[in-house]
C-alpha cells in the first residue's frame, strides 16, 4: 500500500533540483489535459467543418476586377487626351481669330488713311489746275489779248492747267491703287502664315498628347495587335519594341500568338530604335513601321506638305 501524499510534492527536473508542487496545483493540471483530451475526442459539428472554396469563382472576380480597372484607365487616358485636344483646338481658333482681327483693322487703317490722303492729293491738284488755269488764262489774256481776245487765253490756260492737274490726280489714284493691292497682299500673306503657324501649334499639341499617352502600357499593346492583323501567312514573326516597353507585353506573349496562330514562331525582342509606345513587326514576306514618329511623320507630312 502506497504512501499518502498530504503535503507539497517534489517534481524533479531535467537539471536535477527539485520543485515543491502542491496535490490541489497537480489536481489541477491533470483536468484540464483531461478537458484537452475530451474536446479532441468529440464529433466535430457542421460549423467546424471547412467550407468548399470556389476557385473559379475567385479568380473570374479578380479577372473581371482587373479588366475594369484597365477600362477605367484606358477612358481616363483617352477623355485626358481629348480634353488636351480641345484646349489646343480653343487655343489654335483663338489666334486665328486675333490674328485675322489684326488684319483687318490694319488693312482698314491703312485704307482709311489712304482714302483720305488720296482725297487731299485730289483737292489740292483741282485746286492748283483751277489757280493755274486762272493765272495762266490772266497771263495768256494779257499777252495775246490783241490776238486772241482775253476770252480765249483764259480758256486756254484754265484747259491746259485742268489737264495737268488731272494727270497728277491720275498718278496719284495708280499709286493708291497699287499700295491698297500691297496691302491686300501683305494681308493674305499674313492669313497664310497664321494659319501654317496654327497648324504647327496644333501638331506640336498633338504630338505632346501622344508622347505622354504612350506613357500608358496600353498604348504598346494595341500597338502590336493592331500590326499582327497584317501578319497573315508568314510562319515567323518578329516583334520589336523598346526595351522599357518588353516588360509589359510578357504577359500578353500567348494572347498575341491566338492571333496569328498560323505563326510557327513568334518572339518578341528589344530594340533601342523603336520609340516608346509603337513597335516594327518583321515577317517572311518584310517588315511593317508601326513606330510613334513614323506614323507622326506621315502626319505632318499630309497637313505641312511643304515641309
Amino acid at each position: 500500500m502506497g504512501r499518502r501524499i498530504t503535503g507539497p510534492l517534489e517534481m524533479i527536473g531535467g537539471s536535477g533540483e527539485s520543485e515543491a508542487v502542491s496535490a490541489h496545483e497537480l489536481r489541477a493540471v491533470e483536468q484540464e489535459r483531461m478537458g484537452k483530451f475530451l474536446m479532441l475526442a468529440r464529433e466535430p459539428e457542421v460549423d467546424d467543418l471547412p467550407l468548399p472554396v470556389n476557385i473559379q469563382g475567385i479568380y473570374d472576380y479578380t479577372v473581371q476586377v482587373a479588366e475594369n480597372r484597365s477600362a477605367e484607365i484606358v477612358q481616363s487616358a483617352e477623355d485626358n487626351a481629348a480634353q488636351l485636344i480641345k484646349n489646343a483646338n480653343e487655343d489654335g481658333r483663338s489666334i486665328v481669330e486675333s490674328a485675322r482681327e489684326d488684319a483687318e483693322q490694319v488693312g482698314s487703317d491703312i485704307r482709311k488713311k489712304a482714302t483720305e490722303d488720296a482725297c487731299k492729293i485730289r483737292d489740292e491738284a483741282e485746286k492748283t489746275a483751277r489757280e493755274i488755269g486762272h493765272q495762266e488764262g490772266v497771263e495768256a489774256g494779257k499777252i495775246e489779248g490783241a490776238e486772241l481776245g482775253h476770252q480765249e487765253g483764259w480758256e486756254q490756260g484754265y484747259k491746259e492747267g485742268w489737264e495737268q492737274g488731272h494727270r497728277e490726280y491720275v498718278e496719284v489714284t495708280e499709286q493708291v491703287r497699287d499700295f491698297l493691292q500691297s496691302i491686300k497682299t501683305q494681308k493674305d500673306e499674313i492669313f497664310e502664315t497664321a494659319e501654317t503657324d496654327l497648324i504647327g501649334l496644333v501638331f506640336d499639341i498633338a504630338e505632346k498628347v501622344i508622347h505622354h499617352q504612350i506613357s500608358n502600357d496600353q498604348v504598346t499593346y494595341y500597338a502590336v495587335k493592331s500590326a499582327l492583323d497584317f501578319a497573315v501567312g508568314s510562319q515567323k514573326l518578329e516583334i520589336r519594341v523598346n526595351p522599357k516597353d518588353i516588360k509589359s507585353l510578357e504577359p500578353h506573349h500567348d494572347e498575341f500568338h491566338q492571333l496569328v496562330s498560323q505563326v510557327e514562331q513568334l518572339e518578341i525582342v528589344e530594340d533601342e530604335e523603336v520609340d516608346l509606345g509603337g513597335c516594327l513587326l518583321i515577317s517572311d514576306f518584310g517588315q511593317l513601321d508601326s513606330r510613334l514618329e513614323t506614323k507622326l511623320s506621315q502626319v505632318d507630312q499630309i497637313v505641312r506638305p511643304e515641309n
